[in-house]
């Protein structure tokens, strides 16, 4: 079984095969540093390793994929972000101190994230999502964007309706999956159209999000749905990358409080 770092691994080496005049490393996890000769891009191979974890025997076409895709995306990467391209994430509340701590320890430039406290255990954090790079963003990437801090949240949320115009759901051990690309399950937490008696659960919402790429749901009056739903969430949490909490949520109002 591949690890993240492995695909990642691969998926560099498979880059500089293709396309020599490029050179690509592993950079972290589940990054990818590309350098052009005049550029420098930076691109994340989640969603291939979620490909790889649903096919694992075409692995090596997916690496083939994913390399192809990076190949693609540099001739994209030279248009400017705008703010169309700041999406919300729902982290951890401990994530802004380990990405500073993170980048002090490497010699890395410290910047200071954008977030709005959610609840006791959650943070919104704000990302600049383009073609070639998903980067934590901070109060200077705002003012260049011409984006003022009280706007910030609404503009986010609009934008990320627009990049997740369909939401997915599959029945997982009697619970709601809810699905939206692998990079932003748990953002769906604030899309209040979700919440408003829109999904067929019996009850006040409840949901886990173990994982930035898992979101289970069921209803307050399923009692035994939201004990198994601590249990999966208690084991998806320790196990799999990109752990959040595995703190199940009530929605109350337009709230999540911890149960």
């Amino acid at each position: 079984m591949l690890t993240v770092e492995d695909l990642t691994e691969r998926t560099a080496g498979r880059l500089n095969v293709i396309a020599p005049e490029l050179h690509a490393v592993r950079e972290g996890d589940d990054r990818i540093r590309v350098e052009t000769g005049s550029r420098r891009l930076y691109v994340g191979v989640q969603e291939a390793y979620i490909r790889y974890l649903d096919d694992p025997d075409h692995h090596e076409q997916i690496v083939v994929d994913a390399a192809l895709r990076i190949l693609g995306m540099i001739d994209d990467s030279d248009a400017e972000p705008t703010s169309a391209d700041i999406l919300p994430v729902v982290r951890d509340r401990r994530l802004p101190e380990a990405v500073k701590a993170h980048a002090a320890a490497s010699g890395a430039e410290v910047v200071e994230l954008l977030t709005e406290k959610l609840n006791d255990e959650l943070v919104v954090v704000y990302v600049l999502d383009t073609p070639s790079s998903l980067s934590f963003i901070g109060e200077p990437d705002i003012g260049r964007l011409g984006v003022r801090r009280p706007h910030l949240r609404d503009l986010a949320i609009g934008n990320l309706y627009r990049r997740i115009p369909t939401v997915g759901s599959q029945e997982y051990d009697g619970l709601l999956l809810l699905t939206a690309g692998g990079v932003y399950e748990s953002s769906l937490l604030l899309l209040d159209y979700l919440w408003n008696d829109f999904l067929p659960i019996d009850g006040s919402a409840v949901v886990a999000v173990p994982n930035r790429d898992v979101l289970l749901v069921t209803g307050d009056k399923d009692v035994a749905g939201v004990k198994r739903m601590r249990e999966i969430a208690r084991r998806s949490f320790e196990d799999e990358a990109y752990p959040i909490t595995p703190q199940p949520f009530i929605r109350r109002g337009d709230r999540w409080e911890t149960i």
